[in-house]
């Protein structure tokens, strides 16, 4: 048997003897869902500069490898590293049912940071369409605007992984210079805020 939620069987059993009744057992099958996570597929962190970790999936989480790690039995461990570094994440149910997923860790040896181009082409070639701040050392992103020439706010996010296409309510803005800003916070809680310029070519 092989169900997909948890489920009552019953099984009736009869004897050749002619008895007319027959006798029936029941059991119960318990079905867990068990499904680790161990958080975005790639991270990027500056080298020696504190991670948190952050695992789900089941009561019981164990990283491997236990290299960098505080704690490698505890949901959110904090890494501290020098190279790049695959964990996996093994969640463990109370039923003894067992998930694993896995997180890259990518260490930059650079100053943690946003870092900005200054001209991107969206032309839909899918080459350098989007404009984004790459954020290397990075918790979070506060904001991320984009204004032209006139003051207008033509774009916003909090997510460094969203970007600019070069559009306004739907429609493709000129080539010209665009003022953004951006702030952020490194793992070490230090506020980080940039500002500049980027040209739109087409």
């Amino acid at each position: 048997a092989t169900p997909q939620q948890s489920i009552r069987y019953t099984v009736a059993v009869s004897d050749v003897l002619g008895c007319p009744k027959p006798a029936f057992a029941i059991v119960l099958i318990n079905v867990e869902e068990v499904i680790a996570d161990a958080g975005p597929r790639d991270t990027i962190v500056v080298q020696n500069q504190p991670l948190q970790l952050s695992g789900a999936g089941a009561e019981t989480l164990t990283w491997f490898p236990a290299f960098g790690l505080n704690d490698p039995n505890a949901a959110a461990p904090i890494a501290i590293l020098q190279d790049n570094q695959q964990y996996v994440l093994t969640a463990l149910s109370a039923a003894g049912c067992t998930d694993t997923d896995t997180i890259d860790v990518i260490v930059y040896k650079v100053d943690a940071g946003l870092y900005i181009p200054n001209a991107f082409t969206p032309n839909g070639d899918g080459l350098n369409d989007v404009f984004r701040p790459v954020a290397i050392g990075m918790k979070s992103i506060s904001y991320f605007r984009i204004y032209d020439r006139r003051g207008i706010l033509v774009y916003s996010s909090k997510r460094a992984s969203h970007g600019w296409d070069g559009t306004y309510k739907g429609n493709p803005q000129d080539s010209q210079l665009y003022v953004w800003i951006v702030e952020g916070e490194d793992y070490q809680g230090k506020k980080i805020f940039q500002k500049g310029t980027v040209t739109l070519i087409r």
